[in-house]
């Protein structure tokens, strides 16, 4: 994740080695709303992360029951807000570029530690998330960091947050993997060859402050949201959100006071992670003009991302699917002026099998074109996981990848990566 960047030279003292993969993923079950009102992860997942229907609404009521919003709740107990989670993890990946040698690499090590300090329902109304991930030989980070606001009762309420969040909260093929990976199109920019630069901007990925209002009623829940954007880093290439503190958009670029909206529509159909989903986002970034290092100017790419997900259980078993389609500016260094638009899209396709609670194992392929202009340069990739929680902290998942990159006519790389997490949370 990229987000909030703070030095934190004491606690890397305590942590000595990481694993870099790009199979990486923590397990985002609470065992502290567990505790306060006395319910089984299965109550709220169908597999960890992943959300059943109950679960869903929990989260958008604030982290409390439906039915409680608008109602005191007396007691107190700082272990219903307080988690932590330790993921060490173990990475055998293998690379073969076109016309070169096959390498390999095998790592095992700590892979993040998370903190949530202050997650759940504070009042009648409000309620917080705070999440933020240690990683060794790295600097704190937020991923989460933000107030919510819920008022109405379990028939239909109504829902706004402010602070540092995630980009959307899914259900079914929109909610978090089941496995280590997403799906290409949500963690990979598109790219228009011949351009100074990749555009950067992934759905998923940044961590970025935002205002988002909504409503919850008979299964449907919209979601409009204002968010900072993200920005340019010339020291290096990179893209990182306006979250603030250090990482504030520079003064004085097209795209400096702008800012980003998204919409995220959701129908649930059944309990059990069948639902359809929408997301649109509209966003505005400050891409590099020049190829050569000594051109500092930027112009803005103002760039679209719609999308549609939908999923549907058959007996134990779960159907999901995903699309995605954007469009983005592009610089014409010649004329020295914006050129035409180009598109990019991808779709992914899952089958898992859940034969009982909090287990289940799966397979997905994935398409991602980063530009509909450009032959030979899609990325293809199948997925096979498993996902299995003890019921008690821990939980264990593997995920086999390959992965297929066309990089001109004939030339294709291939990655093959076997990821195994082990995580336990309390």
């Amino acid at each position: 994740m990229r987000s909030l960047n703070l030095k934190l030279t004491s606690f890397a003292i305590l942590i000595a080695s990481t694993v870099s993969s790009p199979l990486m993923h923590t397990a985002n079950a609470m065992p502290n709303f567990a505790r306060k009102y006395g319910l089984a992860c299965s109550a709220c997942h169908t597999t960890i992360p992943r959300l059943n229907e109950f679960g869903f609404n929990f989260r958008a009521a604030g982290f409390r029951l439906p039915e409680l919003i608008g109602k005191s709740d007396s007691s107190f107990d700082l272990s219903h807000y307080i988690a932590v989670d330790i993921a060490p993890q173990a990475t055998y990946a293998t690379s073969t570029p076109p016309g070169a040698p096959s390498t390999s690499s095998f790592a095992m090590g700590l892979g993040e530690v998370g903190l949530h300090p202050l997650t759940g329902s504070l009042t009648k109304d409000l309620s917080s998330d705070v999440q933020m991930t240690f990683a060794p030989g790295s600097d704190l980070q937020i991923e989460n960091a933000y107030v919510r606001y819920n008022c109405g009762s379990d028939e239909g309420f109504f829902s706004t947050r402010i602070g540092i969040m995630h980009p959307f909260e899914g259900y079914g093929a929109s909610d978090e993997p089941m496995g280590l990976s997403r799906p290409l199109f949500q963690q990979n920019a598109a790219n228009q060859a011949g351009q100074p630069s990749s555009t950067l901007f992934t759905p998923w990925g940044f961590n970025q402050f935002g205002v988002e209002a909504g409503y919850t009623v008979n299964r449907t829940a919209v979601r409009a949201s204002v968010l900072s954007g993200i920005y340019y880093n010339s020291s290096d290439g990179s893209a990182s959100p306006a979250s603030g503190g250090g990482l504030v958009k520079p003064t004085g670029e097209p795209s400096s006071n702008s800012v980003d909206l998204q919409l995220f529509v959701t129908q649930i159909l059944t309990d059990e992670g069948g639902g359809v989903s929408g997301y649109f986002y509209l966003g505005q970034a400050d891409l590099p003009t020049g190829i050569a290092a000594a051109d500092s100017s930027l112009f803005q790419n103002k760039f679209m991302r719609y999308a549609i997900y939908a999923s549907y259980p058959i007996l134990s078993a779960r159907l999901l699917a995903g699309f995605e389609q954007g469009t983005d500016n592009t610089w014409n260094t010649v004329t020295w002026s914006k050129g035409d638009n180009f598109k990019s899209q991808g779709w992914f396709a899952e089958a898992d099998y859940l034969p009982f609670d909090l287990f289940g194992f799966g397979v997905r392929y994935d398409q991602f074109d980063p530009s509909s202009s450009t032959a030979d340069d899609q990325l293809s990739a199948v997925a096979a996981f498993v996902n299995y929680a003890f019921g008690n902290g821990l939980q264990i998942i593997g995920e086999y990848q390959t992965l297929t990159t066309m990089m001109g006519p004939g030339q294709e790389q291939h990655n093959n990566t076997i990821g195994l997490n082990l995580i336990w949370i309390h």
